[in-house]
């Protein structure tokens, strides 16, 4: 399932600060990519679930998916729907913390009003054995970060298909009113056919009360995010961010690489990256329109895989024989004709239909060949 390092932290010009402990977090020694929280500078504490396990009567974990500073969450099978889920713990010194069950409500809450296939379902909040924790979808997949890891970058054509189900999974949740604030790789998984879920909406936060406190992983903020102003176009600029990676692999806060993108890519990555948000997309559903009319800009293939262009110079030589040819039998015709006692009528009209309908035919055979060439381009 997703990383769940979630930030919670009030971030001041010199450090990051803890907003539950009051420590400062950015000496702390951790990937610049994980998000700063509550325990970032103490060990992760864990109940370690053994697989198994009955939970309320109803869930049996079956494994540990993944851990972070705000948690835990393991699949388990749900035996009254009997269907696989996951669950989301809060860690044990956060149980009886009333401003992070708070925020687990919240999640529960706001994640609930967002259906679409490109998000990932939340379903309930549950309490057993004085645990609290959510249920939600399971997705038999592998988070992006982790596959970016791997892989350094998606080809073209799946990064582009990867960022069109981001912005569909987005929107939807942009349509009922709620920022992300933490869109990152390891907040978006792949099933194992390849679909889109923007997952942990753990800091999400209605439009317009995201309040003064910033929230979600610095190098994926935006620069007004870190001012503890969210905002749609704050969201954006984490999707640029995200969109950056999966088309050339460069990572915030990584050393870049040169790669060759879509000049059209390119240009909304741009966009989306703007440092003032006035200047970014409006919305995600113009990011989204933006990149449908980039990728149905057909990509020409380089010369030496196009076998037009490879034969196109010898095609050209042979019709421009041909041509010729039916021109000088044009011509030696006509001498003929011209040297005919005129009362002979059917030689002339041979003659002339013999040497035009030559001279259509290979216009007509020219014409054809170059759009057969042009379709198997595309």
């Amino acid at each position: 399932m997703a990383n769940l390092d979630h930030p919670v932290a009030a971030l001041s010009s010199a450090d990051i600060i803890c907003s539950s402990c009051g420590h400062p977090l950015i000496m702390s020694g951790r990937d610049p990519l994980d998000t700063v929280g509550p325990d970032a500078n103490g060990e992760i504490q864990s109940h370690q679930l053994v697989p198994g396990t009955l939970l309320a009567n109803r869930y049996r974990i079956v494994a540990l998916l993944g851990q972070g500073g705000m948690g835990e969450v393991y699949q388990a099978d749900d035996l009254t729907l009997q269907q696989p889920v996951a669950l989301k713990f809060l860690p044990p010194h956060l149980q009886g913390d009333r401003a992070a069950l708070t925020r687990f409500h919240r999640e529960v809450s706001l994640a609930r009003k967002i259906s679409h296939p490109n998000v990932c379902r939340v379903f309930d909040i549950g309490y057993a054995e004085g645990l609290a924790f959510i249920t939600m979808e399971f997705v038999d997949g592998e988070d992006l970060r982790a596959l970016l890891g791997r892989i350094g970058r998606l080809a073209p054509n799946k990064a582009t298909e990867v960022a069109r189900q981001l912005c569909a999974g987005l929107m939807a949740a942009h349509d009922e009113g709620v920022l992300h604030r933490d869109l990152k790789p390891a907040n978006i998984m792949l099933d194992h056919r390849g679909n889109v879920r923007i997952t942990d909406f753990g800091l999400a936060a209605p439009v317009g009360e995201a309040g003064a406190v910033a929230a979600g992983t610095p190098v994926y903020m935006a620069p007004e995010q870190l001012r503890g102003q969210a905002s749609v176009r704050s969201d954006l600029y984490s999707l640029g961010l995200v969109f950056r990676e999966i088309f050339t692999g460069n990572a915030p806060g990584v050393e870049a690489v040169t790669a060759e993108i879509a000049s059209t890519i390119e240009r909304i990555i741009s966009q989306c990256l703007e440092s003032d948000p006035e200047k970014r997309p409006i919305s995600v559903s113009e990011v989204g329109a933006a990149l449908s009319v980039g990728v149905s800009i057909p990509k020409m293939p380089s010369p030496e895989h196009d076998p037009f262009q490879k034969y196109q110079i010898a095609w050209w030589m042979f019709a421009t024989t041909l041509l010729g040819l039916a021109g000088l039998l044009a011509i030696t015709g006509q001498a003929v004709i011209f040297n005919r006692p005129p009362g002979n009528p059917s030689a002339v009209l041979f003659s002339w239909t013999w040497c035009i309908g030559a001279q259509i035919l290979l216009v007509f055979l020219s014409i054809g060949y170059l759009l057969r060439q042009s379709v198997r381009v595309r």
